[in-house]
């Protein structure tokens, strides 16, 4: 049986995250493009300081990029450069909608 860490989507809770980081993460998540941590501590209640140690912590910009690679909201694309990383293009870039 696989463990939580290895079955866990980086969109769903972490198994080191506490509910009240993950509320802040799912804000986050949710809120319009340009999203930020001073916006989500405010809706919350909480410090921009916070928010931004556990956006690191958690790394809430992988997980929102892993959730919309795997729900093919974006599709992985590599940089022309030698060895480039590996970055994400939407499909609103190839005139594509992104559901809501």
């Amino acid at each position: 049986m696989a463990d939580r860490a290895e079955s866990t989507e980086p969109w769903e809770r972490q198994p080191d995250e506490s509910p009240e980081a993950f509320q802040a993460f799912a804000a986050y998540r949710d809120m319009p493009i340009p999203r930020s941590c001073a916006r989500v501590g405010r809706a919350l209640g909480k410090s921009t300081t916070l928010m931004e140690r556990w956006s690191s912590a958690h790394d809430w910009p992988r997980r929102i990029l892993g959730e919309q690679l795997a729900r093919g909201w974006m599709q992985p694309e590599r940089d022309d450069t030698a060895h480039g990383p590996v970055v994400g293009k939407s499909k609103a870039d190839d005139g594509g909608e992104i559901p809501k």
